[in-house]
């Protein structure tokens, strides 16, 4: 053997064994990519619900989270709802614990709705929670003010009133 063979034998099993590992690694990254579970939430605030069931009213103001599954998995929806800023506690819409476990398969979307209130509670942000337990949140003031208030409160610096009934 040539010592020109021994050169283009060792570039080719290199070339080789790299081209073997970036395909692995590729496969192994679309595998993993593609099984995720994303979800794109969006709330609105003040929405008249126009030619809706009996049960709406249009002359009623309605808040909306919408939900889109935009990964590739099917996701069960358990419920959605909102936490408050000003005082503890938050709210679950009613309309995700009357219809139980809604799945959502790639690109289906659901709405969930609950009626206004007069009340003077304000929302640091909406979620829709998945069956493995974890939330999808979208903000409704700056997180850093939600996380500082929270901060404040478990330090006992600062108490957030208890819901009024």
């Amino acid at each position: 053997m040539t010592n020109f063979q021994g050169i283009a034998l060792i570039i080719t099993t290199a070339t080789t064994s790299i081209g073997t590992l970036a395909g692995v690694w590729s496969t192994v990254h679309h595998i993993r990519r593609n099984e995720k579970i994303k979800l794109k939430v969006s709330a609105s605030e003040g929405v008249a619900i126009l030619h809706g069931e009996p049960t709406y009213d249009p002359k009623k103001r309605y808040t909306v989270i919408n939900t889109v599954n935009i990964g590739q998995v099917s996701v069960k929806i358990v419920k959605a709802g909102a936490v408050y800023s000003n005082v503890i506690g938050g709210a679950i819409f009613s309309e995700s614990m009357i219809n139980g476990i809604q799945s959502l398969d790639h690109d289906q979307a659901i709405d969930f709705s609950a009626e206004e209130t007069k009340k003077d509670y304000k929302v640091a942000y909406y979620y829709v929670e998945i069956r493995n337990g974890k939330k999808y949140k979208v903000y409704n003031q700056p997180r850093l003010w939600v996380w500082v208030r929270n901060v404040l409160h478990k330090s006992h610096i600062w108490k957030k009133p208890a819901l009024k009934k």
